[in-house]
C-alpha cells in the first residue's frame, strides 16, 4: 500500500511542479521518478544518481549527434545504432539497467523530437535535466511521507518456507505430468 501511495506522491507533485514552473515537456518529471519507485522499496541514492547521469549523458550524446550529423542520414543512422546498442548493452547488466533503461527512452524521445526543424533543442534538454534532478527531492519526499511501517520486535512476518536448495523446481507442466504417471518395474510409464 505504501508503494502506490509513494508513486500517487511522485505522480502528483510531479505534475504540480511542471504546471507551476511553466516546463512545456513536464511529463519527464512525472515519469522519471516512477520508474525509481517502481523498483526500489526504500530511498536508493545510487539508483537516482545513475538515472541522471544517464538522462544527461544520453541527451549529450543526442543533441551531438543531431548536431552535427543530422545532414548525414546515413551517418546519423549508423550513429543512432551504435547509441541505441551501448545502452541494450548497459540494460544487460543489473549494475547499468537503469542507465541502459533511461538512455533508450529518453534517447527515442529526444531523436523523435529533435527530427523537427522547428523543435527548440536547448528547452528540451534544459527542461529535462531539470526534470532530472527533481526525482531527488520527489523521491526523498514520497520516501519520507510514506515510508514503510517499522516492524516490532515481537511480530514476526509471515513467510512462506523457501523450497529445499538439494530438490531443483519444476515447472507445473513437468510436475502434473510426472504425478499423473507411475513409474513402473520394468521401466515404462503407465496412466495413473
Amino acid at each position: 500500500m505504501m508503494k502506490t501511495m509513494r508513486l500517487w506522491f511522485a505522480c502528483v507533485f510531479g505534475l504540480a511542479l511542471s504546471m507551476v514552473f511553466g516546463w512545456s515537456n513536464g511529463f519527464f518529471a512525472i515519469l522519471l521518478p516512477t520508474f525509481i519507485i517502481a523498483r526500489a522499496d526504500h530511498f536508493n541514492i545510487s539508483l537516482i544518481n545513475q538515472m541522471v547521469l544517464g538522462i544527461v549523458w544520453v541527451s549529450l550524446e543526442v543533441n551531438f549527434i543531431t548536431g552535427f550529423l543530422q545532414p548525414y542520414p546515413w551517418l546519423m543512422t549508423v550513429a543512432v545504432a551504435i547509441l541505441f546498442m551501448s545502452k541494450c548493452i548497459a540494460m544487460t547488466k543489473p549494475s547499468g539497467y537503469l542507465f541502459g533503461f533511461t538512455g533508450l527512452l529518453v534517447g527515442s524521445i529526444a531523436l523523435n523530437f529533435m527530427s523537427y526543424s522547428s523543435f527548440d533543442n536547448e528547452e528540451f534538454t534544459l527542461t529535462l535535466w531539470v526534470s532530472a534532478f527533481a526525482i531527488y527531492p520527489i523521491c526523498g519526499l514520497a520516501y519520507y511521507l510514506f515510508s514503510e511501517p517499522a516492524l516490532e520486535a515481537g511480530h514476526e512476518v509471515d513467510h512462506e518456507p523457501e523450497p529445499a536448495k538439494s530438490q531443483p523446481r519444476m515447472c507445473p507442466c513437468s510436475t502434473t505430468i510426472l504425478a499423473c504417471y507411475d513409474k513402473q518395474p520394468w521401466g515404462g510409464l503407465s496412466p495413473c
